[in-house]
């Protein structure tokens, strides 16, 4: 992820490195203002063009992944159980149409 991170991507006007870019689209996408004070997403498009929105989706993802990953290595680590979220609940089964 680091290697990736360094790595520089040519958008528009130029070359970002894609740890700008992450930062950037997490500041605009996920940190937003609610009242839109700051429009921080608008200014990442205006600058890098909508392809910055799919370029940040996919470090977003790939940044997860590796969140992930090191939680489960940790708990590896300490002997501890990977704790995953509950499984769907099953539905209740179908009435019986023998049954009135």
């Amino acid at each position: 992820m680091q290697t990736e991170l360094d790595r520089t991507v040519g958008l528009g006007r130029g070359k970002l490195p894609r740890r700008q870019m992450l930062s950037d689209w997490l500041d605009a996408a996920a940190f937003y203002d609610t009242l839109e004070r700051d429009r921080a997403y608008d200014r990442l498009i205006d600058q890098w063009s909508k392809a910055a929105e799919g370029i940040g989706a996919q470090l977003t993802e790939q940044a997860a992944e590796v969140i992930i990953q090191l939680d489960e290595a940790a708990a590896a680590a300490l002997g501890e159980p990977v704790i995953l979220p509950p499984p769907p609940k099953t539905p209740p089964p179908a009435p019986d149409p023998d049954e009135k």
